[in-house]
């Protein structure tokens, strides 16, 4: 079919490389541009001819667009009507070349995955777990984790649809000049090597989770409870320490099949995405990740108590509410509340989060503005 200059709009979560929280927008293809509208009448404007698909689009994911000269900036569109329009119209949009590469690589390694098989028959399931979180195809993971937050807004806004407030809370400018700090701050600390993207989502429910490829979701309760950006802070880094040491993909591969596992290796997501909700992190990655946490807030100079108190502050309002058996066993992966406030008690760590109070003040109140 020719190219066609009709316009057509649609909507898109758009990332400006910039910051860790996307923009929902509205998009326009006229005249062989993508005109992305953000906030406050402004606008910009990507040649289509110097746009690439970040991967080939299957079955119903989103379609991820990017500058040919990647500057961190994303275009997500979820599939309908619209990509397939845009598919249809300019078939010359090509895939990134990395991931084309990586696929060839990765269809090239079929006999890894054979060993892989008897990696699970010699070593046993946790170590094998461990060995495919390592070599699992970075993009395949960021998708994974985009897929399994947006399945988790969708749950959420399915268990509030008779509410008119919208599930996921956009930070204004002042709350989202807060966050970019408070990660700043901790991940210049760090030799990680993700890049993270914060979803905060309205619930009365004070809890955050980490998913595979640098996706956090924090719950809005938990900013409502939280009492500094340094407890904040301590929650953030216990959820990098998920994500850095691979919990997320380990805790889907300890019950993937061997189908499943020749599916996802292959480029599928839909199976082993449910694998990622059925069960909480064990305790012994709950561990790590505080240590993990202990020692990220201390290179970045920020305090443990407050993390601590947060922690019993939770752990009080679990009790009083009851809620300590009716949350979804994946996000009630936090066990043991006083033993892990003890530990960051006893670290005596110091040390602020750089952030001006009106910034906090709007980070805490996100979801009511």
């Amino acid at each position: 079919m020719a190219e066609s200059d009709d316009p057509m709009q649609g909507q898109a979560r758009f990332f400006d490389g910039l910051s860790i929280t996307s923009h929902h927008v509205a998009v326009t293809i006229a005249d062989r541009h993508m005109i992305v509208e953000l906030d406050d009448d402004r606008r910009r404007s990507y040649q289509i001819d110097n746009l690439v698909l970040c991967e080939k689009p299957t079955g119903m994911q989103p379609v991820r667009l990017r500058p040919h000269t990647d500057d961190g900036v994303r275009i997500v569109i979820d599939k309908g009507p619209f990509t397939d329009t845009l598919i249809r119209q300019f078939p010359k949009l090509t895939v990134a070349e990395g991931s084309s590469k990586f696929r060839a690589l990765l269809i090239g390694g079929i006999s890894a995955l054979v060993a892989c098989i008897g990696l699970l028959v010699w070593f046993g399931v946790p170590i094998t777990a461990e060995l495919l979180s390592n070599v699992y195809p970075r993009d395949s993971e960021i998708r994974l984790g985009e897929i399994a937050r947006d399945q988790i807004i969708s749950a959420f806004a399915l268990e509030n649809e008779e509410n008119d407030e919208e599930v996921v809370c956009v930070p204004n400018a002042d709350a989202m000049r807060g966050l970019d700090q408070i990660m700043h701050q901790l991940i210049k600390s760090g030799d990680l090597d993700y890049t993270y993207e914060i979803t905060v989502i309205r619930s009365d429910m004070a809890n955050a989770i980490a998913l595979p490829g640098g996706q956090i979701v924090l719950f809005s309760d938990l900013l409502q409870m939280a009492t500094s950006p340094e407890g904040l802070a301590g929650v953030l880094a216990h959820e990098i320490g998920h994500t850095e040491m691979h919990h997320g993909l380990r805790k889907m591969f300890y019950g993937i099949g061997l189908g499943q596992l020749i599916w996802l290796f292959g480029g599928g997501l839909d199976a082993p995405i449910d694998l990622l909700f059925q069960h909480s992190y064990s305790r012994q990655m709950e561990h790590d990740a505080d240590l993990y946490a202990l020692d990220l807030l201390g290179k970045a100079k920020v305090t443990s108590h407050d993390l601590a108190a947060l922690l019993e502050k939770m752990s009080r309002q679990r009790i009083r509410n009851g809620l300590q058996n009716t949350i979804p066993e994946f996000l009630s992966s936090h066990p043991d509340t006083d033993g892990r406030s003890a530990l960051f008690k006893e670290a005596r760590l110091t040390g602020k989060v750089d952030i001006p109070y009106a910034d906090w003040l709007a980070i805490e109140n996100i979801c009511r503005f």
